[in-house]
């Protein structure tokens, strides 16, 4: 189980922080893309259906990333359930370094991967997310400066 890099609490709800730093050399964070479609151990080949088709092997590997910081959200979540929390809403940020075209992908993503609100006809009391946020160091200044300023150092 991994958490999420910060848990920050406030008066009136919980934020879960994931900060993500990506070359700009490697924009998948130092992932080699795996074949989603055959072995997930095996490393992409000529065999592949994706092999030649790189916007599908982006996505696939966007998917991945998703994946796994909604694993971090959910380890955490359980974590915090452990512990009689979280008793307040739980907002997501996730803070990457990618271009704005890769940041829209992977929050949308991300945002299919959570159910919205309450669904219907289940006994939950509250949902599991208030909001999903994937924004960039600028984003979050524009966008969540009411939780102060953000700043990667170097």
């Amino acid at each position: 189980m991994a958490p999420v890099d910060i848990i920050a609490e406030f008066p009136n709800e919980y934020l879960f922080i994931e900060l993500k730093r990506y070359s700009r050399k490697d924009p998948h964070g130092g992932r080699k893309f795996k074949c989603p479609l055959w072995d997930d151990t095996k490393l992409i080949n000529s065999e592949c259906p994706l092999a030649n088709d790189s916007e599908k092997r982006a996505q696939a590997t966007l998917k991945r990333i998703a994946a796994s910081l909604r694993k971090k959200y959910c380890d955490t979540f359980l974590y915090l359930h452990a512990e009689s929390k979280p008793d307040k809403p739980v907002n997501y940020v996730c803070v990457v370094d990618l271009d704005s075209v890769l940041r829209d992908r992977l929050r949308h993503i991300i945002q299919e991967q959570f159910p919205k609100g309450i669904p219907t006809q289940t006994n939950w009391k509250r949902s599991i997310v208030k909001s999903v946020y994937v924004v960039d160091v600028n984003g979050w200044n524009d966008k969540l400066k009411r939780y102060g300023k953000c700043k990667l150092d170097d």
